[in-house]
């Protein structure tokens, strides 16, 4: 509920302050960019979505893994779940706010294994099969995501993402 609150005050003080938004570098390896975040209106808006989706959706969790679901009666706490459910909310959000391609690699690939772990949790042959499908297809959609990466290396020089405004103005000159 914090994460929700927090996210709606950076909302709605950038909407008040009239601010396009801002970037904050985090890490750096050398000279070159690792992983930044940016803050502006539109990335804002799409994590608090996701982030106020995974309040609700842990809401609805904890009476849907009880003892009176008919279908998979669950006793205690499924501690393996809600890691998994928390790690893809806050990997979806990084996603979202990531200023570089390789925040966006890192990110993308935790959401897989996530919905790796959340798919397969009953842990029966037929959850485990979708689960694999799963990690197979977000598997081949990381290489492409791997070869843009490289490729957007080569391009600018770096991993940021605003260097591919520059250079797009470049190609069309």
């Amino acid at each position: 509920m914090l994460a929700v609150l927090c996210s709606f005050y950076v909302l709605v003080d950038l909407a008040a302050r009239g601010r396009a938004g801002y970037s904050i570098d985090i890490l750096w390896f050398g000279n070159i960019l690792v992983y930044g975040v940016v803050i502006d209106k539109v990335s804002t808006l799409i994590s608090s979505a996701f982030i106020l989706i995974g309040l609700l959706t842990l809401i609805y969790s904890g009476g849907y893994l009880s003892s009176k679901n008919r279908e998979h009666p669950e006793h205690g706490i499924q501690r393996k779940y809600y890691f998994f459910l928390l790690v893809f909310i806050t990997s979806m959000a990084g996603l979202v706010m990531s200023s570089t391609m390789l925040g966006l690699l890192a990110f993308f690939e935790l959401t897989g294994v996530c919905s790796w772990g959340l798919i397969g949790y009953y842990n029966d042959e037929k959850s485990l099969k979708a689960a694999l499908k799963a990690i197979i297809t977000t598997e081949i959609t990381s290489i492409g995501l791997f070869v843009a990466t490289a490729y957007f290396f080569v391009v600018t020089g770096g991993f940021r993402l605003a260097a591919l405004g520059g250079w797009m103005t470049l190609r069309r000159s």
